[in-house]
């Protein structure tokens, strides 16, 4: 199943948060010709799902909190197959919902509640500002992203507090001064690099099939 050559992706590294990732979009979608942009990275389970399960996004529900949150912003229904035919037997995977968020859910009872009420697989801070910014330039929009905390775990900081002006003092304190919160954390970077590697095993098969090896390396030999 591989694609053609003139598949131009855009797999996005936005920094945290929605601020963020819609500026960093809206930037780049503006400056070249792309048939896909990926919202990646890992993301927090609202389901029963194991750490390093893939989830990609059917759809995302963006800012539920508001009074009257808006539609669901869709992802690419043919990309959704073309992504399921890359990932089966090899890494397992669901497809589902997503919701974004403006804040990090810390704890498992937010988890549960956000799971319950809007129905979501998985949570993240940026697919929505992301997806926002792809459907304004008509670009193909797609969530691939990793289980990186469950549903049932509590986070062992309030990583919202990074945010403010002094945000990374009081988080390194916050840090220094626990050794539950460093336990917590060297938890958190163990499942972190597990979801990482399943991210990097499925976009190893993700980009042989979107640029085939041969027709990259006969286009690198033209250029010398």
């Amino acid at each position: 199943m591989s694609q053609q050559l003139s598949d131009v992706v855009l797999l996005m590294q936005t920094g945290i948060g929605p601020q963020k990732a819609h500026s960093m979009a809206q930037r780049l979608l503006q400056g070249g010709n792309w048939d896909l942009v990926i919202s990646t990275g890992f993301a927090g389970a609202l389901q029963d799902l194991p750490i390093g399960t893939l989830v990609f996004g059917e759809e995302v529900l963006d800012d539920p909190f508001a009074i009257h949150p808006g539609v669901p912003i869709l992802c690419d229904t043919q990309w959704l197959g073309k992504l399921a035919k890359i990932s089966h037997a090899r890494i397992p995977f669901t497809m589902g919902r997503f919701v974004a968020v403006p804040c990090v859910l810390t704890r498992s009872e937010e988890k549960r509640e956000m799971g319950s009420a809007t129905g979501a697989l998985a949570v993240d801070m940026e697919s929505g500002a992301i997806g926002r910014a792809a459907r304004k330039v008509g670009v193909s929009f797609a969530i691939i992203r990793a289980i990186s905390d469950g549903i049932e775990e509590d986070l062992p900081l309030d990583f919202n507090i990074f945010h403010g002006p002094v945000g990374w003092m009081r988080g390194l304190w916050g840090f220094l001064r626990s050794p539950h919160v460093w336990r917590g954390m060297f938890r958190l970077y163990r499942q972190s690099r597990e979801a990482s590697a399943q991210l990097t095993k499925f976009f190893e098969l993700f980009f042989a099939e979107v640029w085939p090896p041969p027709s990259y390396w006969n286009m690198a030999r033209s250029n010398f």
